[in-house]
């Protein structure tokens, strides 16, 4: 310790060099601070049951953009889920709304349909990946609807109880249970 100290007050002015500097502290705390993020929210979810043995999938969502940068939405929503089976099933969804831009600091709504298999209604755990084309993917995890959300590490601890054990004891059956 009293090496370091004896480093800075040679030099005082390296305390600048180590926060400022090309590569230096401060640099990497704001290129944080400004990546590209978003968030999304789900606000409907439906399906139409007629067309069998396949069901059509309609996911309205909305997305704001909290970067500093503009960035617009890949246009296919990804859902992934486990069947009664515990074997896992995918559908993709595609964005209805020609444009996909999101700029910075705003807020959009999406429209998201696609066909995926009738047993779609009966998936357990699912994800509903959606890729910004610059910046990181945000997913929706939930239980079988986006209105039950769980945290990533809620959503692991009871997919690893399904899938282990076909144990589900987070899941209600009727509204008289507690």
């Amino acid at each position: 310790m009293d090496a370091l100290i004896t480093y800075f007050a040679s030099d005082p002015l390296r305390v600048l060099y180590l926060l400022g500097g090309a590569g230096g502290v401060w640099f990497w705390i704001e290129k944080w601070l400004e990546r590209i993020r978003i968030t999304i929210r789900p606000l409907n979810h439906s399906f139409d049951t007629k067309i069998n043995p396949t069901i059509e999938v309609e996911f309205e969502f909305e997305a704001v953009n909290l970067g500093k940068s503009p960035t617009s939405l890949e246009p296919y929503v990804f859902c992934a889920g486990y069947d009664m089976d515990r074997k896992l099933q995918t559908a993709q969804l595609e964005i209805e709304n020609e444009e996909r831009l999101l700029p910075p600091h705003s807020t959009r709504q999406f429209k998201a349909t696609g066909v995926a298999d009738a047993k779609y209604v009966f998936w357990l755990f699912k994800t509903y990946r959606i890729s910004p084309t610059r910046g990181a993917d945000r997913v929706i995890y939930t239980r079988s609807f986006p209105d039950n959300q769980l945290s990533r590490l809620r959503y692991d601890f009871e997919l690893s109880l399904y899938r282990w054990g076909g144990w589900l004891p987070f899941i209600k059956l009727s509204a008289t249970d507690n």
